[in-house]
């Protein structure tokens, strides 16, 4: 079986607590994490239960610097399938995120330039 799990936003008791019940055999967080510590510190405990972990970015796991730090940076970062097919527990999965980092996408404006902001 594989867990997939969306939007906690950074409240991960209930996932954690069904996972270490349930045992699947990989857990899939659908991204909008929140971290405020690493994701790999955040599901040690699914880890040491032998839980495979992997992840897809939300579009708001991008909203402040230490979120995205927390979740793509050290380790986590190879966790991610984002882009990518992957074998999970024998099955294929695919996996498309959302993150949009307002820097990125909203660079500032030249010179002499006013873009409108308002989405």
């Amino acid at each position: 079986m594989i867990a997939f799990v969306g939007d906690p936003h950074g409240y991960f008791e209930d996932i954690i607590s069904t996972a270490l019940e349930q045992r699947p055999k990989a857990l899939v967080l659908l991204g909008d994490m929140d971290l405020e510590r690493p994701l790999t510190q955040e599901f040690k405990a699914v880890h040491d239960a032998g839980i495979q972990i992997h992840w897809i970015p939300g579009n708001h796991d991008g909203d402040r610097d230490e979120w995205y730090a927390n979740l793509f940076g050290g380790h986590a970062g190879g966790m991610s399938i984002h882009g990518r097919v992957v074998e999970i527990a024998g099955q294929r999965v695919a996996g498309l995120g959302g993150v949009f980092r307002e820097q990125v996408w909203r660079p500032p404006a030249p010179p002499g330039v006013h873009l409108a902001r308002g989405l």
